[in-house]
């Protein structure tokens, strides 16, 4: 496990992110984990707007791509609603389990639709970093609860902050950064992508099942 970046978390907020008004959301293929030039070919053109919106200092970097698109009904939401690091969550296995433990690795992320999503900052305890703890939208362990609860409880003390994520708001945040998705207001597509860079991941160039 690299040890890079363990000190805070970090949240560079990069701005919104700039769709062209004759793009739909779910007209999209999304992709997972994927080369840049696959999801520039495939992904479509609000996944190209996103990969041109990454900072200069990326564009020559390997990135693994993974974009979703969901039919969110009013109240879900698109991934765990507990705080998380882990970028595939329900996965504790093989290449998914490796990058969910890689904490040397960076990631620019937005959410388009009708929700947005919250980012911890500040100097996360190592204790909450060592494991990864597995869960999804029905299920998530006991050890998942009680560091869902301790990070909360360093939010309401001050040692953390909590700071919430409009839709199409670009941030740049580091490996060791909890998140969480927020239940939709209304009812509609949402759309998220995210870039990683430092990842030793393997690369499948996938499509996404759209559901």
């Amino acid at each position: 496990m690299s040890t890079m970046n363990l000190t805070a978390s970090g949240i560079d907020r990069l701005g919104k992110l700039r769709v062209p008004s004759d793009c739909a959301r779910e007209q999209e293929e999304p992709v997972f984990p994927a080369t840049s030039e696959f999801a520039t070919e495939f992904g479509g053109p609000i996944t190209r707007a996103f990969l041109q919106a990454l900072p200069d200092s990326w564009s020559k970097a390997p990135l693994v791509v993974d974009t979703s698109l969901v039919w969110l009904p009013a109240g879900a939401s698109a991934g765990p609603l507990l705080l998380h690091r882990e970028p595939y969550p329900e996965s504790i296995r093989g290449a998914f389990e490796s990058a969910n433990l890689d904490l040397g690795v960076e990631h620019v992320g937005v959410m388009l639709g009708p929700v947005g999503w919250e980012l911890v900052k500040g100097v996360v305890p190592l204790a909450l970093l060592q494991r990864v703890l597995p869960m999804n939208h029905f299920y998530a362990s006991t050890d998942a609860c009680k560091r869902d609860d301790r990070l909360h409880e360093l939010v309401g003390n001050g040692v953390l902050a909590l700071d919430r994520i409009a839709p199409a708001e670009l941030v740049r945040y580091p490996a060791n950064a909890f998140f969480r998705h927020r239940p939709a207001p209304r009812a509609g597509f949402h759309f998220s992508m995210s870039a990683t860079r430092g990842s030793s991941q393997p690369l499948i160039n996938r499509f996404r099942t759209v559901v």
